[in-house]
């Protein structure tokens, strides 16, 4: 008789995303209790490009040994080239102007993922399903639907719980909540894009996010200059009065967590899917809701989440429902079934391993330790 429950496609990879979120958390809280009032926007932009820009080593430190070549191949002008990072810069512009719109306009943080508002989390899961059945063609099943469904009703469950539906919908205006929306939509837009540049383009990744750090330290510097040229009193008198070293200091710290946030960012989308991301959100959402909610059942909240957690492995196909045949269409199963039909041959299996588990585990115990150290130290401290 079968497991009630067993795994899926699991590998040592699926270490990206927690690294991901682990890399979210500490870059919002560096930003929110350590730099403060004495943050600048402008330094931490440049933190956040140079740190893009720097992912140009990986191939020269790695044991991928084409990197060079394979570089100087991406970056010659021609029109295949000239065509595909020129959308790619413009998905990442108008998603980042939108970011910046929707901030100067209702004066607030619109990152869906640093709120403690959970609906949007079902909104998202919602959007990426939708975008990539559309545009990368990826097919969904019965065991998908139910785990969204659920996945669903628990965020709602949870907001319901924390009574946060008043402060987003009722005291929070309706064109804000669109832009919310939109914001999302743009995101997910952002990574299949990103994600077909890889898979069917064959861009390397690096190539790929230097572009993105590039243009955003182009607009910086044009921005900066633009401060100077109009001597703009207030920004300049921020930076007196912060000082050389707390501006080179927090443009190290920036760039250090810009550098690892996109290195696992961009290598989830590599190896595994944009619906990959959730588990990072997921994670960031639970640390926003213990840490942001003045609800007195937050800490009750982490049951809710810890079962959407579990579904959501469901739906990623990490775990699986060994009854009603909801794993019949999982991407294990169908390899299974292309084997023995002698559909595919030996050259898939280096990009999706399904006997790579043992040393995951230890790695997996490393940032589930790593994170439980850091929620225990930031409760003492904050």
């Amino acid at each position: 008789m079968d497991k009630f429950i067993s795994l899926g496609i699991i590998d040592k990879k699926l270490i990206w995303p927690f690294i991901y979120s682990l890399t979210k958390i500490i870059a919002e809280t560096v930003s929110k209790y350590w730099m403060n009032d004495k943050q600048i926007l402008i330094i931490n932009y440049f933190g956040s490009a140079t740190g893009q820009m720097l992912i140009l080593l990986i191939p020269y430190i790695s044991r991928y040994q084409k990197g060079s070549q394979a570089r100087k191949k991406e970056i010659r002008c021609t029109k295949k080239n000239i065509k595909f990072f020129s959308l790619l810069l413009l998905f990442h512009g108008v998603f980042f102007g939108t970011i910046a719109a929707s901030s100067f306009i209702w004066k607030s943080d619109t990152n869906p993922h640093s709120s403690s508002f959970c609906t949007k989390e079902a909104v998202e899961i919602i959007l990426i399903t939708l975008v990539t059945y559309i545009f990368l063609k990826y097919k969904y099943f019965n065991h998908h639907l139910i785990s969204l469904i659920v996945f669903c009703l628990i965020s709602i469950g949870i907001d319901f719980l924390l009574d946060n539906y008043e402060e987003a919908f009722i005291n929070q205006a309706v064109g804000k909540t669109i832009m919310d929306v939109v914001v999302i939509l743009l995101e997910i837009v952002n990574y299949c894009y990103q994600k077909y540049m890889m898979d069917t383009l064959y861009y390397n990744y690096w190539s790929i996010v230097f572009a993105m750090g590039a243009f955003l330290f182009s607009a910086v510097i044009l921005y900066t200059s633009y401060i100077f040229i109009k001597k703009d009193e207030s920004t300049l008198k921020s930076f007196e009065d912060i000082g050389v070293g707390y501006i080179i200091l927090g443009y190290v710290v920036n760039t250090i967590i810009s550098f690892f946030q996109n290195v696992s960012r961009i290598l989830t989308l590599d190896y595994h899917t944009p619906n990959h991301m959730l588990i990072a959100y997921e994670i960031t959402k639970i640390f926003a809701v213990l840490t942001q909610s003045e609800s007195d059942y937050r800490w009750y909240s982490l049951i809710l989440f810890i079962f959407q957690f579990f579904i959501l492995m469901f739906y990623l196909e990490i775990f699986e429902l060994n009854f009603c045949n909801l794993n019949k269409n999982t991407k294990k199963n169908i390899q299974v079934r292309a084997v023995s039909e002698e559909l595919i041959g030996d050259e898939k299996s280096d990009r999706t391993s399904v006997a790579e588990v043992g040393t995951g585990y230890l790695i997996y115990c490393f940032i589930l330790l790593g994170f439980f150290l850091y929620f225990k130290m930031y409760f003492i401290l904050y």
